[in-house]
């Protein structure tokens, strides 16, 4: 009798012991660190990025914008070469941020990478998005006009 009311008892510790604890109460900064990274509005020869945390605490990272995908000359979908990449051709961002690269090339396709430093400084994880400019072929204007010229001096 006395181990059955040992296990009883042992039950009953870890279920009320369990109790009260719900996933609602954590913070946002609790977890692991993710990143959303987002290709937005391309168009007429420009795209809008937008990079943000989406759990975890991050206190910087560094983004690359747009490579133009036939420059690349590294493996983009393992994480060693593209972080080591965008360490040393990305800009300082912090989070959220948003930005816009322009004069990209229609048709082109464009590397676009986000790395993010976790508290201790290191990149703790990134994220890569593969997208296609698009507009007008060469960035030509749709107005169809040489735009503003001086007059000949003769």
């Amino acid at each position: 009798m006395k181990p059955y009311l040992l296990m009883l008892a042992a039950a009953a510790a870890l279920i009320l012991g369990g109790c009260g604890k719900s996933d609602e109460g954590k913070k946002k900064d609790e977890g692991p660190l993710e990143v959303e990274l987002k290709v937005d509005g391309i168009a007429d020869n420009q795209a809008t990025i937008s990079a943000a945390i989406t759990s975890g605490k991050a206190t910087s990272g560094k983004i690359v914008k747009g490579v133009l995908f036939s420059q690349i000359d590294f493996d983009y979908e393992q994480e060693i070469p593209l972080i080591s990449y965008v360490e040393s051709a990305g800009e300082a961002i912090t989070f959220p941020y948003t930005g816009t690269i322009e004069k990209t090339i229609a048709g082109q396709d464009y590397l676009t990478a986000v790395i993010v430093y976790d508290k201790t400084g290191r990149a703790a994880i990134s994220k890569y998005e593969i997208w296609t400019a698009e507009g007008m072929v060469d960035g030509w204007s749709q107005s169809n006009d040489a735009g503003s010229l001086n007059p000949n001096q003769w």
